[in-house]
């Protein structure tokens, strides 16, 4: 191969594919970003917030920031009832939907406005059993709490 073609062939490798990659993984960065951040929320029956960790009966950095959003949404009257999510964990004492209801107490959300579902071990488990109680009642329109990383 010739000097010309290896410099052009050098190039192509090493200069312009790698900025290709980082402009589509900015690009890619930007998109997913914006899309976490963004809120549609529009009236509901209920808002349905997501377990994350809980310690000792305290929510944990993520869930408080899941809690502490429903709680703005439902004063914005943007639903009537709330509905916590996620089970018992190593701690048999504390679930996650449990915590999340007494952290929203506190927040001045009314205890009768307030469901949990506590029987999900995991986020696919808790939206299931969720489903099913959100039938029963007969909400067929939902807000539901959660994160960028969660929905990823």
């Amino acid at each position: 191969m010739k000097s010309r073609g290896k410099r052009v062939l050098f190039q192509l490798f090493f200069t312009y594919l790698p900025l290709l990659i980082l402009l589509y993984i900015a690009t890619l960065f930007v998109l997913i970003r914006r899309s976490a951040t963004l809120d549609d929320s529009q009236m509901a029956d209920i808002i349905v917030v997501l377990g994350a960790a809980q310690y000792n009966g305290r929510p944990s950095p993520v869930f408080k920031a899941r809690l502490d959003h429903t709680a703005t949404l439902f004063r914005k009257n943007l639903a009537g009832r709330i509905l916590t999510t996620g089970g018992y964990g190593l701690d048999r004492r504390f679930s996650e939907a449990g915590v999340g209801k007494s952290y929203l107490e506190k927040q001045n959300i009314p205890r009768d406005c307030i469901l949990t579902e506590t029987s999900g071990s995991t986020t696919i488990d808790s939206l299931e059993k969720s489903i099913e109680l959100l039938k029963q009642q007969k909400f067929t329109r939902v807000i539901a709490v959660s994160d960028g990383f969660q929905c990823a």
